[in-house]
């Protein structure tokens, strides 16, 4: 699962002017703005460096959107320039669909406001079927010694 970075969230900030705090959490929520959404999502086209950054922005950008959702009726036209990033470049934004998707839920009351729309996007089969594959895929330590089956001892010292 990828995860938003530090290097990312630090060049953000600073690139968009964005107000962290020390002691926040959830950066893509607490720094979200439903108001400048059309400009993250001109810069994620404009200004964004690497993988990392366009993940992490997509992150804000998502965060936004969802909190629009919340205060607005659905903005179509905003959800017709979100779409086409996220199917675009698939398996980079991968986790942030799955995750905004709920398709664990039991319920809509346990759905984000814009989990409908995350719904009409497909992720392809051979992406899920890979995952699965690797996720049945016994451990093995790359240190254990090959064929005896016995991890190796764990160090007798902590190493900090």
């Amino acid at each position: 699962m990828r995860h938003i970075t530090r290097a990312a969230i630090d060049r953000l900030n600073e690139r968009l002017g964005l107000k962290e705090e020390p002691y926040m959490q959830d950066w893509e929520i607490q720094c979200s703005d439903p108001k400048r959404v059309g400009e993250f999502l001109d810069f994620y086209h404009a200004g964004t460096r690497d993988d990392d950054e366009r993940f992490t922005l997509m992150a804000l950008i998502l965060g936004s959107f969802e909190e629009y959702h919340w205060m607005n009726e659905p903005d179509p036209l905003m959800w017709e320039r979100i779409k086409p990033i996220l199917t675009g470049d698939i398996e980079l934004h991968r986790d942030q669909i799955e995750y905004y998707q709920c398709l664990e839920a039991e319920s809509e009351e346990e759905h984000f406001p814009i989990t409908t729309r995350m719904r009409e996007i497909e992720i392809p089969a051979e992406t899920a079927e890979s995952d699965a594959a690797e996720a049945d895929k016994p451990f093995t330590d790359p240190g254990a010694e090959s064929g005896d089956g016995v991890p190796p001892e764990a160090p007798s010292e902590k190493i900090f």
